[in-house]
């Protein structure tokens, strides 16, 4: 669903996956949801009574916002464990990006990744962060 003249977005994504592995105890079902939101600043700071903060921001900036959950299903015992697999990923992530100055654009981006299993050695928590630049030529 698009608005704010289709520079804004709300998207939604369901996957699901069967994996069948050379071992047994990887093969697994997946299932992965996939909400999305783009939000142009300008457009959001004046629905908000923010024309002063409009101003201090290029044309184009933009917040982007991604959630991502993740449900796998192993379907056979994992001996490390002696019962089947059970893992669930949580991704968060959000995005600044804006015209630094004219065809040169720059991307700001923090991740944070939290895996829970069953097997305890598989638990864990990432954070990433990334700066990019594109130059449109």
């Amino acid at each position: 669903m698009f608005f704010a003249d289709a520079k804004g977005y709300l998207m939604m994504g369901l996957e699901y996956a069967i994996d069948n592995a050379r071992e047994a105890s990887f093969n697994l079902h997946s299932v992965r949801l996939n909400p999305s939101a783009k939000i142009p600043l300008d457009w959001a700071l004046t629905g908000l009574g923010a024309p002063k903060a409009v101003q201090m921001l290029p044309a184009d900036s933009a917040l982007r916002l991604d959630y991502s959950f993740q449900h796998k299903d192993f379907t056979d015992v994992t001996p490390d464990i002696g019962e089947e697999r059970l893992d669930r990923i949580h991704t968060y992530q959000a995005q600044y990006s804006a015209t630094v100055i004219g065809e040169l654009s720059a991307k700001f981006s923090y991740q944070h990744i939290a895996t829970e299993s069953n097997d305890d050695s598989l638990d864990s928590a990432e954070n990433i962060y990334a700066l990019s630049f594109l130059y449109k030529f």
